[in-house]
């Protein structure tokens, strides 16, 4: 890797990781604080109605990631300007269309499903505010990492990342809101900071010029994708569905704050896929594609959420149980199995690049179907009969199904090296030692000596993996 490498890959993923860790770290700090008003029940709801609202989101975002990733040319100043301009304008008009549907939807629904009795209009009505002022941030997003202008997104990350803590927090001791609307009046604020930043973002590339004729490209092959996109947001709802209609919102809170830990965790992967998202795309038109820098990514996150993962099923329960006033200590394995599963799915990014490079939006659209309805169908059988835990079958057989169709979708286009080894451990590993941890009844103390263990041997194996990369020298500077 040459310097000038190195250089711009440390420097957007600095600027990429920052608001992420600060908003896991304020995050912990808020929660306890949370706790102390709502409860599983509360934070059930919340949870089935951004799983609604997701769907609606991905629905009129309309592939705007894949569309600029392909579009997008930062030397084409005019090009580009239309092109960002007029997915703006798309992606408004349709969340705007999506969010009066679905509040007149609700409005005709709501008496004859018992299930939508606690949500309240003014939670709906900021779930699809939320929806409508964070839709453009997806080009934002896209725009910053493509013309390799991070610092202001980074920016408005970081603002997010303070606002809603803060409006919650505000909301449930200042105003003495109670319920879950206290979590939708902060969802709602960072809509705000989100909508605010996109305009400064994409200022540059915004232009009263709009291309009616690639309107209908972004409607047919955003369509295309989002109907995947959508399909695998739909099992979010289906799974919290399930879990309340067959268990009780109880167990739909369990399994949304254990959905927490591995998105808090993902905050910080993310960043580090999207800094090196531009060099795996690059390397995905080589021939052969041997990915020498995306292999060293797949691997370095899959050990990362595989150690978490292990470390979270062996000391999961206090951590939670501290932070959360002992409401959601249940919830530890199934985070633990969460985050396996994720080291999983992100063992493909190589594969997902050579599918999205070289433009195959319906196979990119199959992958994430046939894996969401894998995953559905598995909860709706196992769910009624295991409850949590059949919500974590499907949702492993979702990520391994993910993964398996990424490459041979991706080897039809050409052949890749696999990366999915440590993934693939990971999940084995963190089954494993919860099953022990459950037979031996282990002490805490023992159970954190393994935890320091297991961060231990990762550190080992992550310096082999980054000498064997050749990128020994870049991690020590």
């Amino acid at each position: 890797m040459g310097k000038r490498t190195q250089d711009l890959l440390a420097f957007r993923f600095l600027f990429l990781t920052f608001p992420a860790v600060l908003q896991g770290l304020l995050s912990i700090l808020v929660l306890p604080l949370v706790m102390l008003v709502l409860t599983p029940r509360d934070y059930g709801l919340y949870g089935l109605v951004v799983a609604f609202t997701s769907i609606m989101s991905t629905l009129s975002t309309v592939g705007c990631s894949f569309i600029l990733s392909n579009r997008f040319d930062e030397k084409d100043i005019d090009k580009s300007q239309v092109l960002v301009s007029t997915l703006q304008l798309t992606i408004f008009l349709t969340s705007t269309l999506v969010a009066i549907t679905s509040l007149v939807s609700f409005l005709l629904l709501r008496s004859r499903f018992e299930m939508l009795a606690p949500v309240t209009i003014p939670i709906l009505l900021l779930a699809l505010f939320d929806m409508i002022a964070t839709g453009g941030w997806g080009v934002a997003n896209t725009v910053s990492i493509l013309s390799r202008r991070v610092r202001l997104f980074s920016l408005f990350m970081s603002l997010r990342a303070v606002s809603v803590p803060s409006a919650v927090l505000f909301a449930l001791f200042v105003w003495n809101i109670e319920g879950p609307l206290a979590l939708f009046i902060g969802t709602a604020a960072g809509g705000v900071t989100y909508a605010v930043g996109t305009v400064l973002i994409i200022k540059p590339y915004l232009c009263p010029k709009f291309d009616w004729q690639l309107v209908k490209h972004i409607l047919k092959s955003g369509s295309v994708l989002s109907v995947g996109n959508m399909v695998d947001t739909f099992m979010r709802l289906a799974e919290r569905s399930l879990l309340a209609s067959h268990v009780s919102l109880t167990a739909t809170g369990l399994w949304t704050h254990a959905q927490l830990y591995p998105n808090m965790v993902m905050m910080a992967v993310r960043p580090a896929t999207q800094a090196a998202w531009p060099k795996l795309c690059e390397e995905a038109t080589e021939m052969p594609a041997t990915f020498p820098h995306g292999r060293y990514l797949a691997r370095m996150i899959s050990l990362g959420l595989g150690t978490i993962a292990v470390m979270l099923a062996l000391v999961g329960p206090e951590m939670i149980s501290l932070l959360t006033n002992d409401q959601f200590t249940e919830s530890a394995p199934y985070a633990a199995l969460i985050t396996a599963v994720a080291a999983v799915r992100f063992g493909g990014r190589p594969q997902l690049a050579i599918i999205i490079t070289y433009g195959k939006a319906r196979s990119a659209s199959l992958v994430t179907t046939l894996s969401a309805v894998g995953g559905i169908t598995s909860m709706a059988i196992c769910i009624p009969f295991w409850e949590l835990n059949g919500a974590m079958i499907g949702t492993a057989l979702n990520g391994i199904l993910y993964l398996a169709l990424l490459y041979g979708f991706s080897r039809k286009i050409k052949h890749s090296p696999n990366f999915d080894q440590l993934g693939i451990a990971a999940i084995a590993l963190t089954i494993l030692v919860l099953i022990l941890c459950q037979s031996f009844h282990f002490s805490f103390l023992q159970r954190l000596s393994f935890a320091v263990l297991i961060a231990i041997s990762s550190g080992l194996v992550a310096l082999f993996i980054v000498g064997r990369s050749g990128l020994l020298s870049f991690i020590k500077r």
